[in-house]
């Protein structure tokens, strides 16, 4: 259980680091 919880977390920081990372780079290139 511990470790699913984990696996969610690590899969939620790296959907919003990818979101993130998309919206600096538009805005850079924008």
């Amino acid at each position: 259980m511990h470790s699913a919880s984990a696996h969610w977390l690590v899969g939620r920081l790296t959907c919003n680091c990818r979101l993130c990372w998309q919206r600096y780079m538009k805005g850079s290139v924008g």
